[in-house]
């Protein structure tokens, strides 16, 4: 579980990354609605990786899945299909993207896990900020705070 968290916090810390899946997801959202991203790992040993290295370790890209296409592996999500698909309809895809991340744990592992196999996984998700919506926020309050202190009035 705690490798999951490490990834979450790493996508949101390392810009490059941030920047990548925020674009998946945008492009995923305006193509196929409201969504996550899957990010999957076949062993706790690749989730390391990526940690070290970024999205070059990176085995296989993250998936955008929209909450309808979310729907065919709920049999496989049980409870958690059920959270994911709230948490779906909550965010503002605006501002923000849900990232989810699957590190396959145990010994017989696919090449390639898919939310489809049969395979103990730890997984987590999380509300991530769009790479491009927060930074041009931060400027446009700054721009409006030396407004006002531009604006007022002269004294006498």
């Amino acid at each position: 579980g705690s490798t999951c968290r490490h990834v979450l916090q790493f996508c949101r810390e390392n810009g490059e990354v941030h920047k990548a899946f925020s674009r998946i997801a945008k492009v995923g959202f305006l193509s196929r609605g409201r969504g996550l991203l899957f990010l999957g790992f076949p062993s706790s040993g690749s989730a390391e990786n990526f940690l070290q290295f970024g999205l070059e370790s990176l085995l296989m890209s993250p998936t955008y899945l929209s909450l309808r296409e979310l729907e065919g592996y709920s049999d496989n999500l049980g409870e958690y299909a059920q959270e994911l698909q709230e948490a779906g309809q909550q965010y503002d895809p605006q501002e923000c993207f849900l990232l989810n991340v699957t590190v396959a744990v145990g010994q017989e592992v696919p090449e390639r896990p898919s939310p489809k196999a049969q395979v103990p996984t730890v997984r987590k998700y999380a509300k991530m900020a769009l790479a491009s919506s927060s930074p041009e926020k931060k400027i446009l309050k700054k721009e409006r705070d030396m407004e006002t202190l531009i604006l007022t009035p002269p004294p006498g």
